[in-house]
């Protein structure tokens, strides 16, 4: 299986707003990132319920009309999340976390610099 391509699964949803959950998800099911191991390992998104509940926590995606009713979703905005889950590296720790305290520098942000 080869690795997903953002501008090939944006190409097949056309920059498209739907209307219609199921028309979501008609695209999303035609998007290689929806189905590889990372996106997979990083969110539990097997049902229609878990797409749903996905689209809602991801700012952007849905705009309701009145009765809340779906009155469009961005697959742009959904596309974009999905890369970003499957694709994007956690923020490195500050070097005060990777670093022992010493018996010197405690409570201190960083170690003391050398002298030479």
């Amino acid at each position: 299986m080869s690795t997903p391509s953002f501008s090939t699964d944006l190409a097949i949803t056309d920059d498209h707003n739907v209307t219609q959950f199921y028309e979501a998800m008609c695209y999303i099911s035609k998007w290689k990132v929806s189905t590889c191991a990372p996106l997979k390992h990083r969110v539990q998104l097997h049902t229609d319920a878990d797409w749903l509940a996905f689209m809602e926590a991801t700012p952007g995606v849905i705009e309701r009309g009145e009765g809340g009713s779906f009155k469009s979703i961005n697959l742009k905005v959904l596309l974009r999340e999905c890369y970003r889950l499957a694709f994007s590296m956690p923020p490195s720790p500050l070097v005060s976390y990777r670093s022992p305290p010493s018996a010197g520098n405690l409570g201190k942000e960083m170690p003391p610099s050398l002298a030479i």
